[in-house]
This record gives structure tokens, C-alpha cells and sequence, in this order.
């Protein structure tokens, strides 16, 4: 079943999806799924209208992370 996947503006009329690397992040909403790394960056590169995306851990540290890091990261999966 599709899910809709919140964007966030972050500047420049760019827009990423945020991911968080615990279920027990204040952040997040009651409703809300997990996914695979490999998952969540193959996610990323089909969306047409996300630019990139943030992980974010319990102490509001954050990494961002745009399509082309995801493509070089996806490869580190396949050897």
C-alpha cells in the first residue's frame, strides 16, 4: 500500500526527507514506519520531488545526504 512521505523545505527551493535512526525520537509522529538503509536511499533516488535527505539521531545531530551520495552510497551495497 503506498505511504505519502512528508518533504521539508530546506532552502533554495529544495526539499528532502527526513529520517530518524530511533523510534523513540520526539520528533516523530504516533504514526509513522521504518525502512532499510539500502530501502530508504533507493526510495530516495524515486522520488522526483525530494532533493536529498536528513538523518537525524536522538540529539539533533543530523547528516544530509543528496541524490548523488545516495547513488555512491547504493553502490557500496552491490560489492
Amino acid at each position: 500500500m503506498p505511504v505519502s512521505t512528508p518533504l521539508v523545505d530546506i532552502g533554495h527551493g529544495q526539499k528532502a526527507v527526513v529520517l530518524f535512526t530511533s523510534k523513540d525520537n520526539a520528533n516523530l509522529n504516533k504514526n509513522f514506519g521504518g525502512i532499510e538503509w539500502k530501502r530508504a536511499l533507493e526510495m530516495l533516488l524515486k522520488m522526483p520531488q525530494a532533493d536529498g535527505l536528513i538523518l537525524q539521531n536522538n540529539e539533533s545531530a543530523w547528516v544530509g545526504i543528496d541524490k548523488q551520495k545516495a547513488t555512491v552510497l547504493l553502490e557500496s551495497f552491490s560489492g
